[in-house]
Formats: C-alpha cells, structure tokens, sequence
C-alpha cells in the first residue's frame, strides 16, 4: 500500500515536472533559487570572514570571488557526508519547488493553498535548522539555543542536529507532491 502510494506521487510528480521545466525560464529559476540557497547554507558560517575580506581595499576583486569560490568548494571538507548532502538536496528541492509554485501562481492565478506553503517554508525552515558544519554543528540552531543558554542540547540528537535537515527534506519533497499533484491535474473551470 505505501509502495503503490510512493510510485503514485513519483508518478504525478514527473508528470508535473515534465510540464513545468519543458520551458527554460522555470528552469533558470530552479537553478537560480537553488545556487542561492546553497550559497547562503556554505558561506552564512563565514559571513563575519567574508565581510572583512570583502572590505579590505589590499585584496583584489578576484582574490576575493576567488575567495568565496574556494568557500563553496570547502563543502567536502567542513561538512559531515550527512550535512553536506543535507544542504545539496535542500537546495535542489528548494530550487524545483520554487519554480514550481511560480509555475502554479501564473497558471491558476489563484493563491498557493496553505499546506503547500506551510509545507514548502517548514521545509526550508527545517533545513536551515539541520545546516551545519562538521566542526560547529547545526549553525542556525546553535546560534538560537546558545542565546537561550543551551547549545549543549543539539549533543542529545544522535545526528547532532542533523535530523533537522532531514525533516526539512522530507517537509519540501511533501511540498513537492502536492504542488505536483495540483499542476498534473487537469484544469477545470
């Protein structure tokens, strides 16, 4: 019954997605809102370095893009496999799911219903929360806990706060669906 259900929503989210990105500009906007997530994830832990960088007049523009290149490529290295991969499909799934309700908007014209916005923003807020390094944990989720005096609390999760990005993956791929399954539907009047 849950496979026969799971092969379902694969079904009419392929469908969907097929109708939304045959056209490039749905696409450029996945891509678009996906490169910022993912930006925003890896460079967010740095943004006090890059601020000074950015600001000192005796580093070179390209020394400083060189800069934050070589931070988006330090993934491999200061996140867990877990974290990192957390961090990737967050960004994908919010790219896709973005262009997808976008697409919705200007085909229906009428508002996204709330559970798939609820479902969509619990998802990004979920996966914000599990962003992390290897070395600081959970960023978000650290800084929140450590201004209310318990940062040691992410240390019980056996993840390490790493279920948050999980949840949050879960939360956009339930968006997903059911921005899917409203495209793949054939209109009415």
């Amino acid at each position: 019954m849950i496979i026969a259900r799971l092969r379902y929503h694969k079904a009419v989210i392929m469908k969907a997605a097929m109708q939304v990105f045959r056209r490039p500009s749905y696409m450029t906007l996945a891509v678009a809102s996906g490169v910022a997530v993912f930006m925003l994830a890896v460079l967010l832990p740095n943004a006090s370095l890059i601020a000074d960088i950015f600001g000192s007049p005796a580093v070179s523009f390209a020394a400083k893009v060189k800069f934050v290149g070589a931070l988006l490529g330090s993934i491999g290295m200061n996140f867990t496999a877990l974290s990192a991969f957390s961090t990737i499909a967050i960004s994908a799934l919010f790219g896709i799911n973005s262009a997808m309700m976008v697409y919705r908007l200007r085909r229906k014209k009428t508002m996204v219903k709330p559970k798939e916005a609820i479902a969509g923003l619990g998802g990004l807020a979920g996966g914000a929360l599990g962003i992390g390094c290897a070395a600081c944990g959970s960023l978000l989720l650290n800084s929140f806990l450590a201004f209310w005096g318990g940062a040691g609390v992410l240390a019980l999760f056996p993840l390490g706060g790493a279920e948050f990005g999980a949840l949050g993956a879960l939360l956009l791929v339930v968006s997903l669906a059911l921005v899917s399954r409203d495209i793949a539907a054939a209109p009415t009047c």
